[in-house]
């Protein structure tokens, strides 16, 4: 029988017999000679690695012969040395550590070390430097284990003391690079492994700890370099997992902010490229669990090409994986639902982080993610919902233990409490609940004047609410302490078109361009800016029908009536300054003044004309040359002046008007005079508060000297309020006040003596289709009202007249890529002139166009 054999069968016998035997029927007090051979060999496999073989042997001598120590106490080493921590952890329970020797403490307090449980490696280090104060292990031992409870100072102390006396000591060194690891000097550290490598050559844990920590301190290049030529230290596994480690902390590296903003994406860019370098030598080496590698690779790719900006290369990664049929992590997948969203898929974003969330229901990242992808979904409810949620279960402070002291605790402000407040007031603006959203981030800014984030918002919702100075002077303070924040200077781009500041604009934008030229929000301000250097079209359109009892046309407008006014502006001139073309061309049927017969009128004006816009100010002036009845040159002016973000006034000024209607302009006074048209010079002025976007008052005066000697004065007060502002639907009425006086009677055109109207609309706005810069309006509007109207006196009697009026309007408007305006629709209304009832069918269609 051979020795191995023998062995085997001694082995079988010794753990059957610790199985069946129980320890209080009598077990042997000491082992024969065999046990003890047995013993030394299982001692020797353990020390080859050989643990499967040698823990059952040391296992079932340790039951048989449980009054001989040294069987339990190595056992407990060799557990130990197979990485067995919990197992050590267990059988140690019933050893009395004032009995047991120096190498079995030190055994325990290294599975408790292992396993976390630092309070109890802790006490053991002490028991075993009380016992020993002159052993270096058991001091780097101790040293070790506060250090893993961060009590690095405590850990110093004790190493600077070796090192005074053993100032080469290779164990205390590297203890020492793991204390200023752990307070993340790693340039420290990588000092301390050189000088450890001087010492010794060649020494792996040394060799293994300078790369990492060359590649922790962002030293990458050196930290490759020294893994090539240290290339033997490493296993295939740990090689790979070096480069690995090595590409994720790239990435890393690359998502903390560069203060000075250039090669923002340096790192990242180095990440993709040590990535697919990683993937060839992975191709190379092919190792056993390759599939894992790669997978791995592939995540932290796509994490990569998200960070920076590569998105299409993400969605392109994220859908090959997918079709690979391979399970993405969470992180992977938060990677590729930031790709759609930035992508204006936000769709498919969505349903990725709600995935997520099935994984991990709390992930902070994932949920604040998800908002916004419901918001661009147009899901607002859910994304309200969802922001609400998440600040609600945000504490205001957050605790922390004081370092060294078991009970005092201190408290800090929770970040993650301000920002999920800051998303819910962000959120109510979105849904265009301006007043609430105003209110909210007023709150937050009391407590966090400083937060550029709280500022930039409060901003916006200025901004929003009609209030552009405001926002302004909020922008401006706020960049004097965060002077480059990207969100303030988007913003104050934003601010400072509405203020006609452009060559402020246009600084700003082109240098926010530059830097972040892939951000969105920057992107979609120099598109606005862009759009802004453009020509401009607009064009309003026509068509009215109207229908008396009388079955004539109307006294005001005739019937058949079609009109288009087109202005056609250049480029910005000089900023501030823009060319235009003016062409307006009517057409309508008349009754020619006998009662019986139809005219036709026609009337076209062509003209030229310069705007001036600054801020606070906007001049326009027109020569124009009009073709109706009669030929004139005429010229037209207007004013238009902010005085603040609430008040502001405008004059207009036409000395050849075409306000004053078509008929009029058409067939002039009477047939008998010879008169073939009127022409009138004429102004408007108007005041206007406007105290937000749901409130505004207008007060308006207008006069026109028409060439018959009639003279026209005209005022007008209007109210707007809106009740209900909401994401989808929006109710607001509009108060209408006007009177009129004519100072003539005769011409064939509508102007009684004096004529007094009131009337109320009920507008209903209705968001039907959004999808960015895309949408898609309904607008239903009822009016109702009174017309009172005085008539010349005839046979020394005036007449009056009191008559409901009332009109329905139905419009559909089309916005796309902040370029396009369509808007059409339709307009029944009733109306009364001279006592005669007059139903109009209004038709039109306006397009607004830059190119």
């Amino acid at each position: 029988m051979s020795r191995k054999t023998l062995f085997h069968k001694r082995l079988a016998s010794i753990i059957f017999s610790s199985l069946i035997i129980p320890v209080s029927s009598g077990l042997w007090a000491s082992p024969d000679k065999t046990s003890d051979t047995l013993y030394k060999q299982a001692l020797d496999l353990a020390r080859k690695g050989q643990f499967d073989q040698a823990l059952p042997v040391l296992a079932g001598l340790s039951k048989q012969y449980p009054l001989v120590p040294r069987y339990q106490y190595d056992y407990l080493q060799v557990l130990l040395w197979a990485g067995k921590n919990k197992e050590v952890l267990q059988l140690s329970r019933d050893i009395k550590t004032a009995e047991a020797p120096d190498y079995a403490l030190a055994t325990i307090a290294r599975a408790a070390r292992n396993t976390k449980q630092f309070t109890r490696a802790e006490s053991l280090y002490r028991n075993l430097v009380n016992r020993n104060p002159n052993q270096v292990i058991y001091k780097t031992g101790l040293a070790s284990v506060l250090i893993d409870q961060h009590k690095t100072p405590q850990a110093r102390k004790i190493l600077n003391q070796l090192l005074s006396s053993q100032p080469d000591n290779i164990d205390v060194l590297m203890v020492l690079a793991y204390a200023e690891e752990s307070d993340a000097d790693y340039l420290a550290a990588s000092k301390i492994y050189d000088k450890v490598l001087h010492l010794k050559l060649n020494y792996k844990p040394a060799i293994k700890g300078l790369v990492f920590a060359q590649s922790a301190a962002k030293s990458f290049d050196v930290a490759y370099q020294n893994a090539v030529l240290y290339r033997h230290v490493f296993s295939d596994q740990e090689w790979i997992k070096l480069h690995w480690d090595l590409a994720a902390k790239l990435i890393r590296w690359g998502e903390i902010p560069n203060k000075q903003n250039k090669w923002r994406y340096a790192e990242t860019h180095y990440a993709i490229t040590r990535i697919k370098k990683n993937l060839k030598m992975l191709e190379q080496m092919q190792p056993e669990n390759a599939d894992i590698w790669e997978d791995r690779a592939h995540f932290d790719l796509l994490v990569a090409y998200r960070d920076c900006k590569k998105m299409s290369d993400a969605i392109d990664l994220y859908q090959q994986l997918k079709l690979n049929q391979i399970k993405l992590p969470a992180y992977a997948k938060i990677a590729a639902a930031d790709a759609f969203l930035y992508a204006e898929q936000p769709d498919k974003a969505r349903d990725l982080y709600l995935e997520v969330l099935k994984e991990i229901p709390n992930s902070y990242n994932a949920q604040q993610s998800l908002v916004y992808a419901y918001l661009e979904n147009e899901q607002l409810d859910l994304a309200n919902q969802l922001a609400r949620q998440m600040a609600k279960k945000q504490p205001e402070k957050l605790w922390f233990k004081k370092p060294g002291h078991k009970n005092l605790l201190y408290s800090l402000g929770n970040p993650k409490k301000t920002e999920t407040e800051l998303a819910v007031a962000v959120m109510e603006a979105f849904s265009d609940r301006l007043d609430i959203a105003l209110k909210k981030i007023n709150f937050l800014y009391k407590n966090a004047s400083f937060n550029a984030d709280i500022r930039n918002a409060r901003a916006n919702i200025y901004y929003y609410r009609g209030w552009p100075r405001q926002a302004h002077r909020q922008l401006v303070s706020a960049l004097n302490i965060e002077p480059k924040h990207i969100g303030l200077r988007t913003s104050l781009s934003r601010v400072l078109h509405e203020l006609r500041e452009y060559p402020q604009e246009e600084k700003n934008t082109e240098a926010l361009y530059e830097k972040y030229y892939d951000d969105k929000g920057v992107q979609k301000q120099k598109h606005l800016w862009t759009i802004h250097n453009q020509r401009e079209l607009k064009i309003f359109t026509q068509g009215e029908i109207s229908d008396t009892e009388s079955n004539s046309p109307s006294p005001v407008n005739g019937s058949e009536m079609v009109s288009l006014d087109s202005y056609l502006y250049s480029q910005p001139l000089n900023y501030n300054y823009r060319l235009f073309t003016h062409f307006n061309w009517q057409t309508g049927v008349f009754n020619s003044g006998d009662g019986v017969n139809l005219t036709r009128g026609y009337f076209r004006r062509y003209g030229l004309g310069l705007e001036y816009a600054i801020p606070d100010l906007i001049l326009t002036g027109e020569i124009h040359y009009d073709n109706s009845a009669l030929e004139t040159v005429g010229f037209k002016g207007t004013i238009d002046y902010q005085f603040n973000d609430f008040w502001s006034a405008g004059f207009t000024f036409d000395s050849r008007s075409n306000a004053i209607g078509l008929r009029a302009l058409s067939t002039g006074a009477s047939d008998e005079q010879n008169i073939q048209g009127v022409t009138a010079y004429g102004y408007t002025a108007y005041t206007t508060y406007r105290m937000h976007e749901s409130r505004q008052f207008t007060l308006s005066h207008q006069y026109y000297d028409y060439s018959d000697g009639n003279q026209n004065y005209a005022a007008n007060f209007k109210y707007f309020e809106r009740w209900i502002s909401g994401p989808i639907y929006k109710f607001s009425t509009y108060l209408n006040v006007g009177t009129s006086l004519n100072t003539e009677q005769g011409g064939n055109y509508y102007h009684p003596e004096n004529d007094f109207t009131t009337s109320v609309t009920f507008h209903n706005n209705i968001l039907t289709y959004r999808h960015y810069d895309t949408t898609f309006h309904q607008n239903i509007a009822l009016s109702v009202g009174y017309y009172w109207q005085k008539e010349f006196e005839q046979n020394n009697k005036p007449t009056y007249n009191t008559d409901p009026i009332g009109s329905i309007q139905y419009e559909h408007v089309w916005k796309t890529l902040n370029r396009y305006e369509l808007v059409y629709g339709a307009v029944r209304s009733y109306a009364v002139y001279d006592g005669e009832p007059t139903e109009t069918w209004r038709f039109y269609l306006n397009l607004n166009v830059r190119f």
